[in-house]
């Protein structure tokens, strides 16, 4: 990490070759063959955050994300990352992000194929994660209502909630599933 900061290199500038993990790197393409063709997800846990900066973190974090996909912006000012706290917002404001609150998230779709989040500061209360495999729900569908499956290749709006790039719509359209190589 401290390597990658003296580079003066950008943190859309990491990847394998900049950040090498000649232990950890084979290990998360296992990872991440077990995410895309296995169980779908992966709990990774031990990462000491207590030990670096939120800088130091973020690039580590990042060097981990490498090995398993590219990087997308998360929001309309093209952050990498984002942090999800309770910022005291109000949710009734039409550009309050959900994440910015203390309301739990309902089941929800990330526009990217993989998601990953560290945890920097347990909370007293709540954050719990849930997660759901949409593959499995896809699948459930297919033998209850396909013709309500079918419907979830078509776009559908979606509030970009005060995210709104510069000349965008407020929001943008998108399926909730999508075939790519082969894949769901």
């Amino acid at each position: 990490t401290h390597a990658f900061q003296a580079s003066g290199l950008g943190l859309d500038s990491i990847s394998e070759e900049t950040y090498p993990l000649p232990v950890l790197g084979p290990r998360l393409k296992t990872i991440l063959r077990d995410v895309l063709d296995g169980r779908g997800f992966v709990l990774l846990r031990g990462f000491p955050v207590e030990r670096y900066t939120m800088e130091q973190t973020a690039i580590a974090y990042l060097a981990i994300g490498s090995y398993l996909g590219s990087f997308c912006s998360q929001n309309a000012a093209g952050h990498l990352l984002g942090h999800v706290r309770d910022t005291g917002a109000d949710i009734k404001k039409p550009k309050t992000r959900f994440y910015q609150t203390n309301r739990g998230l309902e089941y929800h779709t990330d526009s990217c194929d993989i998601v990953g989040l560290i945890c920097l500061k347990r909370s007293k209360s709540g954050g719990e994660s849930r997660i759901v495999s949409s593959v499995s729900v896809y699948n459930e569908m297919m033998k209850q209502r396909p013709d309500l499956a079918a419907q979830l290749f078509h776009s559908f709006p979606t509030d970009r909630r005060g995210e709104v790039p510069e000349g965008g719509k407020p929001w943008f359209d998108v399926p909730v599933f999508n075939w790519y190589a082969g894949q769901l």
